[in-house]
């Protein structure tokens, strides 16, 4: 073969693959390749890097060296055409070929390399967490206490009790996990079986006085001891209780008494809870003008040998005035002092409305039956008479009837009915029949009468003349008036 035709068998395949609209060589000369139709006419080129070029839209490629490990084609042999990329993946040539196609490639492979280790990081911390989190749960598990804690009450302990509960909660969170652990504990307290408000009192008005709970039980709490009131004028501040084993008040300024009832009891139970079980005491606070110097008297269980006490009170009314102390009387029968007035000294008051426990009821008045001046009373201090039913003695002729007399000193009659007897007729030395007066004032700066009734008695008959034939004194003198000159009035 001459050089102008060329050899098939040993030409250079790409040499020999010049595109069709240009190249260098003879055309009478071209190889059957050579004869490929143009690319213009919309045809394949022989050439496998001229297709390469066009599909590029860049440059007619320049004949280059066979790739290592390149498999040669066959002259003649027809070129296949190459496989079409999946959609929005470069071809390879251009991968070889286009250095922005082969950075965005490298970008790509970046960015999908760091969300895997993204997604690797975030499953790990979330493992973690969760490790932790568990580690926490068996944590507070094997320390707490699960099963309720109860105190063991003692062999004397009392059936009743009280029962107190606490709760803790412990929560451990993060952003994968919440774990929350609860652990209740629970303590029995036990109640005294029966509990001891001490001896009933006798104070005097206006002190203070201190109640103490005895055999409350050192286990028990204060809040639990309650002093209810049950009688008489508050003194818990409009509270209707006071708190604790030991308390106090001011004793209100009355001849009376109030009374409590001490309950030890859960305060969460209600009011009767105390009641129900038994655990409550009752107290009684007896209130007189002087606590030191109260005399008592019970005309039924008396003795006018015993102190005069609450507990040992004395007999007689006479036997408590000779005392020179106050008096207060239990409403039992009538006391008969006919023998004598009742003399009411210095300092000296009467109180009666008192029943067999000496709790008094103001309405509920002793029963005086007194000579024909009943009361008498002196000195120079304010005095009360209080709650008394008192009816005087007719008197003799020539002596009026004074159920009360009053010499120079403010008296306080409260409560009370005062009846004087009839007065005496009159006689040969004083004609004019007696007076009959209830209550008697003589230069007494003040005299009150409160809720009392007053009443006089019948004025005396004026004397009728001698009954012996003898001569007469004079005309008759007229009777007194029952009002005397003292007055009556309720």
């Amino acid at each position: 073969m001459s050089d102008d035709g060329g050899d098939p068998q040993h030409d250079d395949p790409i040499d020999d693959g010049e595109h069709a609209s240009g190249g260098s060589g003879d055309a009478g000369n071209a190889s059957p390749r050579d004869a490929t139709p143009d690319a213009d006419d919309g045809e394949p080129t022989d050439g496998a890097v001229s297709d390469r070029a066009d599909d590029l839209g860049g440059p007619e490629a320049e004949p280059t060296a066979v790739l290592p490990g390149a498999v040669p084609v066959p002259t003649g042999a027809p070129v296949p055409p190459a496989a079409a990329p999946p959609a929005g993946v470069a071809h390879e040539s251009q991968l070889i070929d286009d250095p922005a196609a082969r950075v965005a490639a490298r970008l790509r492979a970046e960015r999908e390399r760091r969300q895997r280790m993204v997604v690797v990081g975030l499953a790990s911390v979330g493992g973690l967490v969760l490790l932790i989190g568990l580690v926490a749960f068996l944590f507070s598990r094997g320390g707490g206490d699960d099963a309720p804690v109860s105190a063991v009450p003692s062999s004397s302990a009392a059936p009743t009790s009280a029962v107190a509960t606490s709760t803790t909660s412990t929560t451990v969170a993060d952003t994968t996990t919440t774990t929350s652990t609860t652990s209740t504990t629970t303590t029995t307290i036990p109640l005294p079986s029966a509990v001891d408000a001490g001896a009933d009192l006798l104070a005097s008005a206006g002190t203070v006085v201190t109640l103490t709970a005895a055999d409350v039980g050192e286990a028990t709490p204060g809040e639990f001891v309650r002093w209810v009131q049950t009688a008489g004028p508050d003194v818990t501040a409009g509270v209707g209780a006071l708190g604790g084993p030991i308390v106090s008040f001011t004793a209100p300024d009355i001849v009376g008494h109030v009374a409590f009832e001490l309950r030890v009891v859960d305060p969460d139970d209600d009011d009767d809870a105390a009641a129900d079980q038994g655990v409550s005491d009752e107290l009684v606070v007896r209130i007189v003008e002087d606590a030191a110097t109260a005399v008592f008297v019970d005309l039924e269980r008396g003795d006018d040998s015993a102190a005069g006490t609450v507990d040992a009170p004395l007999r007689t009314l006479a036997a408590a005035a000779a005392t020179g102390n106050d008096i207060h009387l239990r409403s039992v029968g009538r006391h008969d002092t006919t023998a004598g007035p009742i003399v009411l000294g210095p300092g000296m008051d009467l109180y009666g409305g008192y029943d067999e426990n000496w709790f008094r009821d103001p309405l509920a008045r002793t029963g005086i039956d007194g000579a024909s001046t009943a009361i008498l009373v002196e000195g120079d201090e304010a005095r009360v008479i209080a709650s008394i039913d008192l009816i005087a003695a007719d008197a003799p002729a020539g002596e009026g009837s004074f159920a009360v007399a009053i010499d120079e000193v403010d008296v306080r009659i409260e409560d009370s009915r005062i009846v004087a007897g009839a007065a005496g007729a009159g006689t040969s030395d004083s004609t004019s029949g007696a007076v009959s007066v209830a209550v008697q004032s003589r230069n007494a700066g003040q005299l009150e009468i409160i809720r009392s009734t007053i009443n006089g008695g019948r004025g005396g008959n004026g004397w009728s003349g001698p009954t012996d034939g003898g001569p007469s004194a004079g005309p008759a003198a007229s009777g007194a008036d029952a009002v005397g000159s003292a007055g009556a009035g309720g």
